[in-house]
């Protein structure tokens, strides 16, 4: 499930209402996954450099990046 480059590819969708707060907690928390320009490492980095440590079924390590790629929006009313 990694991307071409060893990252592996987010996509959010938000359904209901959230303001621009809540949409930038979520997209800075997808950005820590990866060292800021300034080259520090955030804890959500080191958490998730663990979890590089893991193989699935195929022997495969985990991504070692996470990106978020796109976003979309959906009402909080839906027809049934």
């Amino acid at each position: 499930m990694e991307g071409s480059n060893g990252t592996l590819p987010v996509y959010v969708i938000w359904y209901g209402d959230f303001n621009g707060t809540d949409t930038a907690a979520v997209r800075a928390f997808f950005a820590s996954f990866s060292p800021a320009a300034d080259g520090s490492v955030t804890d959500v980095a080191k958490w998730w450099d663990v979890t590089t440590r893991f193989k699935d079924a195929t022997g495969a390590s985990v991504a070692r990046y996470v990106t978020l790629v796109d976003q979309d929006s959906y009402s909080s009313e839906v027809e049934t």
